[in-house]
């Protein structure tokens, strides 16, 4: 969250004129698991987190969906989440800022500012 405040005022301070439109990422992406790694390596987590491939769990998603999930699963949202970290920081990276944080400082940071207790 740090991060992108100094991405928005840094964006003020050289911002020419218009409206700007960023996918405030690092480039290129993490992946779901790369972004699980960190956070388990960060917080100490030992325990393991099953990988389900993608084939394994659209159908799985479909037969939950239609016996009447309370969650409201369904493939459609099974695979927002599965693409959700599929975007492009190539225009922030281009945009001259220079992070302050590497992804596992920036999520050490967060769970400090948690007392070390959780990710909230």
């Amino acid at each position: 969250m740090k991060e992108l405040v100094r991405f928005m005022l840094y964006r003020l301070e050289h911002h020419e004129q218009g409206a700007e439109l960023y996918n405030c990422t690092f480039e290129p992406a993490y992946t779901i698991e790369q972004i699980v790694e960190t956070m388990k390596k960060v917080t100490g987590l030992k325990k393991g987190i099953p990988l389900i491939p993608a084939w394994v769990l659209m159908p799985t998603a479909a037969v939950i969906g239609c016996l009447g999930a309370p969650m409201g699963i369904c493939p459609a949202r099974v695979k927002k989440l599965m693409i959700s970290t599929n975007i492009c920081g190539k225009k922030l990276s281009a945009s001259g800022y220079k992070f302050h944080y590497s992804f596992e400082e920036a999520i050490a940071d967060w769970y400090k500012d948690n007392d070390n207790l959780y990710l909230k």
